[in-house]
């Protein structure tokens, strides 16, 4: 039974990239449009967008279908991810140019990464910042209890911005992860760090997609890396890359076709510990869809690293 459907969007293109439900069962919608009529809501931090149109949205839907209300963000930006804090307040990131509206700001730099948030209401930003020293963005993001965001991505910058850095210089000039944990207003950095290796076999380097904060407090991280010397733990799971050809993805064994390319691109960790990824195949067999998506349960020896302490404890490759 569909509960509701609906279009989003203007006469212009829209492309909805994340989504995040709150406690109530109300749905957080953001990505990027062009749309100059984009549905807006009276009252809402942004109703416009002027000129060139190029911005991200936040669009809140009711659990019943209707419009909690909808905002542009400002600035060329594209909103790659989402997240909502138990108060309603919105968290995005992605990638940015010019003109983002700087609010309590960590960087008023401009950057390749950004970070904001809105208000419960969708009235205003609490803060709204770029990230970054050029080359970066922002792909996945989290808030703990505190209200702490943290925001991983990829960058090329060897100016990423530092605080009690794991990794504190790019290993490799076209692409390091990174993971950033920002104070709960915005305004400064309680650490940041280059997670990356130092000479991958192709030119994707190291991306980290997603991330995830447990009830205790540890980071999960998951993503791509086609470097053979990524930073692993000594208890790891699995310390083989499977270096098995050029392509800029990662590898795992699928049951019936073998070894397939494949993108880690999200992560979730459960009030029991359990961690859950998310992974996107693109299969060349025409018994398998074009998208496969798969979710594999792991277990905490198998995928979880911890940084919290500036120390990771233990990480898998997947294969």
């Amino acid at each position: 039974m569909i509960l509701y459907s609906t279009y989003l969007g203007g006469s212009g293109f829209d492309t909805g990239r994340a989504i995040a439900v709150d406690s109530a069962g109300n749905a957080y919608v953001t990505g990027s449009t062009n749309s100059a009529d984009f549905p807006t809501t009276p009252g809402a931090f942004n109703t416009t967008c002027t000129g060139f149109c190029n911005t991200s949205f936040v669009t809140k839907v009711l659990a019943d279908g209707g419009l909690g209300y909808s905002t542009f963000m400002g600035g060329v930006t594209g909103a790659w991810a989402i997240v909502v804090d138990s108060a309603g307040a919105a968290y995005i990131t992605g990638g940015a140019g010019s003109g983002l509206p700087l609010v309590n700001a960590f960087q008023s730099v401009p950057a390749g990464g950004f970070a904001q948030k809105l208000k419960p209401d969708g009235t205003a930003l609490d803060y709204s910042t770029y990230l970054g020293g050029g080359g970066d963005w922002g792909r996945g993001i989290a808030v703990d209890t505190s209200g702490s965001a943290y925001v991983v991505g990829s960058t090329s910058a060897m100016n990423f911005p530092l605080k009690n850095a794991l990794q504190s210089s790019l290993l490799y000039p076209l692409s390091n992860a990174f993971i950033t944990k920002f104070s709960p207003d915005g305004a400064s950095l309680a650490f940041s760090t280059y997670l990356g290796g130092t000479s991958p076999f192709n030119s994707a380097g190291d991306v980290a997609t997603g991330v995830a904060i447990d009830p205790l407090g540890n980071i999960h991280i998951t993503g791509t890396s086609s470097s053979c010397e990524f930073p692993l733990s000594l208890n790891a799971f699995n310390t083989d890359c499977g270096r098995i050809s050029t392509d800029p993805e990662v590898f795992r064994r699928h049951p019936e076709l073998g070894w397939q390319p494949d993108s880690v691109f999200h992560v979730h960790a459960e009030r029991t510990g359990g961690i859950f990824t998310r992974n996107r195949s693109r299969q060349e067999r025409q018994q398998l869809r074009p998208r496969h998506y798969d979710f594999e349960q792991l277990s905490s020896a198998e995928s979880h690293r911890n940084i919290t302490a500036g120390v990771i404890e233990w990480f898998r490759h997947r294969t």
